[in-house]
């Protein structure tokens, strides 16, 4: 499997509480603490832990959303934190993000057609808006929305509908990664399903990479080639899903592997 992103010793602080005087440094946070990995082309790298354990800071990191970060995150052998600002933009044209709640990040003042545009208008200069407009009305069809939905406001459709918005908003400039940052926890579990098999449906079609973020490892079991679980910053393990899933190793995986209800309503 080829690489297409390679994470070394990723680190990131925040500065906490207020300055001190005297010249005394502030209380730092350690957000990410000296995270590697590699995700494959066309794989599926799940990323599990409990709110607060530093999973989406380590998206915004991928995405150069933090330019202190320290470490090395190459994506096709680009270091994204040493690129500067005209090159990033050229690399977040293939690496989209899909966020977690598919209400606020959807702009209410725009319909589901517009909200699609928007990347193609801010990347896409050249192309003409009628050609912008087909693209988005395609890939909105392609996640599951009908000629009658386009006009729509965020307002107007479910949870599950606004998701696939969020989706198509993310797909519309042909991405090789996507950062799905908890996609899925905001909805039913029923929807929940739905949208997963989109995700693969996706990922099939498109030859997709994914860093499927979420706090339920069995949300993730379903969708994952690999998983890595975080624990207040720290990857404390990383292996197959199957590997992880029957025998983790580490007692915080073995924690949120405890707390997964069985199938079996009977089964202590």
């Amino acid at each position: 499997m080829d690489k297409l992103l390679e994470l070394q010793h990723v680190t990131q602080n925040f500065a906490v509480g207020k300055k001190r005087l005297f010249g005394k440094k502030q209380d730092v946070l350690r957000a990410v603490d000296d995270v590697s990995f590699t995700l494959g082309e066309k794989e599926t790298l799940g990323i599990v832990g409990e709110s607060g354990s530093g999973k989406s800071t380590l998206a915004r990191c991928i995405l150069g959303l933090y330019p202190d970060a320290e470490g090395s995150i190459l994506y096709r052998g680009e270091d994204v934190l040493e690129a500067d600002p005209k090159r990033l933009k050229e690399i977040r044209r293939d690496v989209q993000m899909i966020f977690q709640d598919p209400y606020s990040s959807l702009n209410p003042q725009m319909s589901a057609r517009e909200i699609v545009m928007e990347p193609l208008v801010n990347l896409d200069d050249d192309r003409p808006k009628a050609s912008i407009r087909k693209k988005a009305e395609e890939t909105l069809e392609l996640c599951g929305l009908s000629q009658t939905h386009f006009g729509r406001f965020p307002h107007e459709f479910s949870g599950g509908q606004r998701q696939r918005i969020g989706i198509a908003r993310a797909l519309v400039l042909e991405p090789t990664l996507i950062l799905a940052d908890e996609p899925t926890s905001a909805l039913d579990v029923s929807i929940q399903a739905q949208i997963i098999n989109l995700l693969e449906e996706l990922q099939q079609e498109r030859n997709l990479s994914y860093l499927f973020i979420s706090h339920d490892i069995a949300v993730v079991e379903h969708i994952a080639d690999r998983i890595g679980v975080m624990y207040r910053g720290k990857l404390v393990e990383l292996a197959d899903r199957d590997e992880i899933m029957n025998n983790p190793e580490d007692p915080y995986t073995q924690k949120l592997l405890s707390a997964v209800p069985p199938l079996d309503p009977h089964c202590k």
